[in-house]
């Protein structure tokens, strides 16, 4: 099995995945892994196809690994071609293709495109990406999607193609309620038993909302944590402009979000487009209740509001959610609890388990 992905490290994003994928399915799977980076702990496992990519600047990143990937999979002579991307990675071959991000459907949300189909303001680098990823993903023989909202947008955008559903996982031990580290973070940060803290775990800031979530602080009660990589003198600025800027705390990138989690009384995501949020899984699992935007994804951790609130995204829905619960602590702790039971049926486990599906459906016998 060759595995193609950018990256193969860290604890985000489709990288993620291929590390699960990796350690739980060694014995029964052959993996030869093409990526620009691998994880120190997966090197002795697989054989890795190193691709000499640079780093940034990130379209020469993407057309560099694009020549050089598909030697590097020619050369692997594997079974199959798995590929975990946002985009299209290497030219010459893709039996399964598992889509982390839909370009067509971000640009759907965002507006990008007019009503007639065409690009707003002669956009033509949105449109080059759109030709690009319809070739990538018409040409797979399986799309694999990493949610019900997720598998609807992939037959909705690429029709003829058949999708299965591959859940993300989450790992419901580390990610879990912890009241003993919940006070010892609250304490260091001066965050007193009655304050309500709402917690934003992301990169992508202005996708994810976390401007939304300033501006909705200025019209509700407690504080606001980011956690992530972002511009935080910009978002700073902004918090400072609704009269927030002590309530709001950017924390950064951090190697263990799970003590964050376990500090904070609500997750908060209010996004403009997913496909499934890892972030979103981990906030449940620690017991958080959700107030997010209904993407792809959060319906399995949400249902029909009990583990948490839908929103619209604008900082008065928001507002309105965040004194909802920051009022209520019986209803937090309800709504955490079912949210908490919901994540822990997504284990990885099962989302390895349904990859290894794939593939037998792919080859056409049992592993």
């Amino acid at each position: 099995m060759a595995l193609v992905a950018h990256e193969v490290s860290g604890e985000q994003g489709s990288g993620r995945v291929v590390r699960e994928l990796v350690l739980r399915a060694r014995d029964r799977v052959d993996f030869v892994v093409v990526a620009r980076e691998l994880a120190e702990e997966l090197r002795a496992l697989v054989e890795w196809r190193r691709v000499r990519a640079p780093a940034s600047p990130y379209r020469t990143k993407l057309a560099v690994f694009f020549a050089l990937g598909a030697i590097e999979v020619a050369r692997a002579r594997a079974d199959l071609v798995h590929l975990h991307t946002i985009g299209p990675l290497v030219p010459n071959r893709c039996d399964l293709n598992s889509v982390h991000f839909i370009r067509a459907g971000f640009f759907e949300a965002a507006g990008i495109f007019g009503p007639d189909g065409l690009p707003r303001l002669r956009r033509l680098s949105p449109s080059a990406h759109l030709a690009l990823e319809r070739w990538c993903d018409r040409r797979a023989r399986l799309l694999a999607a990493v949610s019900e909202g997720s598998k609807r947008d992939l037959e909705r955008f690429f029709p003829g193609v058949p999708v299965v559903v591959t859940p993300n996982g989450v790992d419901a031990e580390r990610f879990s309620p912890d009241p003993a580290a919940r006070e010892e973070l609250r304490r260091a940060e001066g965050v007193g038993q009655d304050d309500v803290v709402a917690l934003v775990v992301a990169n992508s800031w202005s996708q994810k909302g976390v401007g939304v979530a300033i501006e909705a602080l200025a019209a509700a009660p407690g504080r606001l944590w980011v956690v992530g990589y972002g511009d935080a003198e910009r978002y700073g600025a902004r918090a400072a402009q609704a009269g927030v800027a002590e309530r709001v705390r950017f924390f950064g990138t951090q190697t263990d979000v799970a003590p964050f989690y376990r500090a904070a009384d609500v997750f908060l995501l209010p996004s403009l487009y997913e496909q499934a949020s890892l972030a979103a899984c981990e906030a449940a699992a620690s017991g958080l209740p959700l107030v997010v935007t209904p993407v792809s994804g959060m319906e399995e951790l949400v249902g029909a509001e009990e583990g948490g609130l839908f929103v619209e995204r604008n900082p008065v829905a928001v507002a309105q959610a965040l004194s909802r619960l920051a009022e209520d602590g019986a209803l937090r702790a309800r709504m955490g609890e079912a949210a908490r039971r919901r994540a822990v049926e997504l284990t990885w486990e099962r989302s390895v388990e349904s990859i290894l599906a794939a593939y037998e459906r792919l080859l056409g016998r049992p592993l």
